[in-house]
């Protein structure tokens, strides 16, 4: 009894030492600027390029798969990634790594590969998420050189069930269309998985295009029939709807041989490519047209070698958009190519003497999707893109149960649409 004991507080202090170390963040983050083409998808996903949620069925057996380059280096680095459970809100749980975990939580980042002969050299790295033994939000954080203090990136994925279903009047979730905005409608029911207080103890998140940074939380039922263990959403104040957007830009840099679709030119020098994408227009007043986009996402593809993700080419990527005369604020290229993010790295700046804003990315080669957001502009930020109610967006709906005995959120209900 002594020894099983002495085990047990082992264990603990074990479980309970790997909550040092912990990211000051639990947001999508880059921190080591040579960490490009992050990419989480299913094992069985043949695109392999960021067009997904990141997540899986807990039933599911196929693994999540992580890929990332390591730009400008000669050899490659040790990585190692751990991970932590996060609540509905993205708050790190006070759950032991025991508890979520079927390994120690430690792995180390061990398949690598080197690209060959490109102009900008990088190690390319590939890593099976391991699986986790209940259902909610989790936060992967990659390091080097086994210091967890100074991670290189965080990345966001979760786990889900289906024991409570989301559905609607027509056995299907809808999206409500206004002139400019989606309304998003649905019904939860819980018959399956009873729950005493479902008002205190269910909480929803709606994603639009795979978003976190404009989801929306705490969204509450409009009624509740607890006759048939179900919360209604069917708000008319607007509280669950979305600026419907318009669809994404894209454009194909495949080759760096031949100009592809939406590119105006290549340049070749001894150090670098450089393409210049053609020159984009305001749109915010523009009728609706019919583009098979992305949703905002990208894959790595290339027709000038075999392997797209280990022969693929950097290519410094120039955006150019003739000058809006009805915004006066700071303008961003987004989409998943740039996390969705508004930093410096992908504000656009003005061109004195010419008519144009424009920036400059490194892209790996691929097709991407992409837009111009002006976040200074609260009430409409897609001011440039225009919003309409045909614009076909992916949807998630996201219910959480606060689990009793894991003193936790668990993410116990999923439905994933599109608005058209």
């Amino acid at each position: 009894m002594i020894r099983t004991s002495i085990i047990f507080v082992i264990i603990n202090v074990i479980c309970s030492s790997f909550g040092q170390g912990q990211p000051k963040t639990t947001e999508n983050t880059v921190y080591d600027p040579n960490i490009k083409t992050i990419l989480i998808f299913s094992a069985n996903d043949p695109r392999q390029g960021d067009l997904s949620s990141h997540s899986k069925p807990i039933a599911n057996r196929t693994p999540l798969i992580l890929k990332f380059d390591e730009i400008n280096v000669e050899n490659a680095n040790y990585f190692f990634a751990k991970i932590f459970h996060c609540d509905a809100n993205w708050n790190i749980s006070g759950l032991n790594d025991r508890e979520f975990l079927y390994d120690f939580n430690e792995f180390n980042i061990d398949q690598y590969e080197f690209s060959s002969n490109r102009k900008i050299p990088y190690t390319h790295f590939t890593f099976q998420i391991p699986e986790v033994k209940i259902p909610g939000n989790y936060l992967l954080m990659v390091y080097k050189d086994n210091d967890p203090s100074n991670p290189s990136f965080l990345r966001r994925f979760f786990v889900y069930d289906k024991k409570i279903s989301i559905l609607s009047k027509t056995s299907a979730i809808g999206a409500m269309q206004s002139s400019q905005e989606h309304q998003i409608e649905f019904t939860v029911n819980y018959a399956n998985y009873p729950i005493p207080d479902p008002l205190t103890e269910i909480s929803v998140v709606i994603r639009q295009n795979h978003r976190w940074d404009n989801a929306l939380t705490g969204v509450q039922p409009s009624f509740i029939h607890q006759d048939k263990s179900e919360l209604i959403y069917r708000n008319f104040n607007l509280t669950n709807n979305f600026k419907s957007g318009n669809e994404f830009r894209f454009f194909d840099l495949t080759s760096v041989n031949y100009t592809m679709q939406n590119v105006n030119r290549i340049t070749d020098s001894d150090m670098r490519f450089d393409a210049f994408l053609m020159r984009d227009k305001f749109r915010g007043y523009e009728a609706y047209s019919i583009i098979n986009d992305l949703d905002g996402g990208y894959v790595i593809e290339n027709k000038d070698y075999g392997n797209a993700h280990l022969d693929g080419e950097y290519v410094y990527t120039h955006f150019f958009l003739e000058a809006p005369k009805d915004v006066r604020d700071d303008i961003y290229v987004v989409g998943r190519l740039t996390d969705w993010k508004t930093e410096n790295e992908n504000k656009l700046q003005f061109v004195e003497g010419s008519d144009i804003y424009t920036c400059q990315l490194l892209l790996k080669q691929g097709i991407y999707d992409y837009q111009y957001y002006v976040p200074g502009y609260t009430q409409n930020p897609n001011i440039i893109e225009g919003n309409h109610f045909e614009t076909k967006n992916t949807y998630e709906i996201l219910v959480y149960f606060k689990h009793p005995v894991l003193r936790t959120d668990v993410l116990l209900g999923y439905s994933l649409f599109n608005s058209r």
